[in-house]
């Protein structure tokens, strides 16, 4: 196995009973199931022989499950397209490809994140590239019980899975989104401490303008609405605070 790729656990098992004497299902409900079939072929020819076998085999565990479940009468046949349906947004949060750029960039998050470590910080055991459009880091939970699933940690590279995409005079940024996903894992001493400081800002501003009228008092409280909105810190780290917050820790 790839060394920037380890082994990741999914909880929870779908347990399956024995029933007997059950009525033959309607020929339309049968047809549901192959569906799961398709699914479990896609993750098959995608993961079998790449890096990330060892999560092939677990999405794979999961659509076997859901087949037994099923057969056997613990779950709905319409939880056949349920979880394909999901099976198939992992796959396209996940890379699509494993070229020399792939090992690359894994070898690139594993260095930096190895030194990382060597202080406080706290990093995902499972940091994977993905090519994309533009830089970013986004988090794929393998089961849609997110407060208990395992979460795979993917950071995102401008570009193709193509060496010649390499830019290395942008890889700098590469801190940055390890920095997000250090805050991921541990910012809630930041956000405590930014917040007190925010709502002090902005309470200040509501006390200005309290003497104002008609549209100086508008514009004003469209301000402080525009504060709380682009500067309050959020668990998905679409505000200023957390980026520049990282920006700060990657420099």
């Amino acid at each position: 196995m790839d060394p920037a790729v380890q082994l990741c656990r999914i909880d929870g098992k779908l347990h399956n009973t024995n029933f007997h004497g059950r009525a033959p299902l309607p020929r339309r409900s049968r047809q549901k199931p192959d569906q799961l079939q398709q699914c479990l072929l896609r993750v098959q020819r995608r993961y079998a022989d790449s890096p990330l076998s060892p999560i092939g085999e677990k999405i794979e565990k999961l659509i076997r499950e859901t087949q037994e479940a099923i057969r056997s009468g613990i779950a709905r046949f319409d939880q056949a397209s349920q979880v394909a349906n999901y099976v198939d947004r992992i796959m396209e949060l996940l890379p699509q490809s494993f070229d020399e750029r792939f090992y690359f960039d894994a070898l690139m998050i594993k260095t930096l994140a190895e030194h990382w470590r060597q202080g406080a910080a706290q990093l995902s055991e499972m940091i994977i590239p993905r090519p994309s459009q533009t830089w970013g880091h986004r988090r794929v939970p393998l089961s849609e019980d997110k407060e208990y699933a395992h979460v795979i940690d993917v950071i995102l590279f401008p570009g193709e899975d193509n060496l010649d995409d390499i830019n290395l005079l942008e890889y700098p940024l590469l801190c940055h989104e390890i920095g997000h996903n250090v805050f991921f894992r541990c910012d809630e001493t930041f956000i405590r401490r930014f917040n007190v400081k925010l709502d002090r800002a902005r309470n200040a501003l509501h006390l200005r303008a309290i003497a104002d009228q008609g549209s100086t008092i508008s514009k004003a409280q469209k301000i402080i609405e525009e504060i709380n909105r682009f500067w309050r810190p959020t668990p998905d780290h679409h505000n200023w605070a957390h980026e520049l917050a990282i920006d700060m820790i990657a420099l």
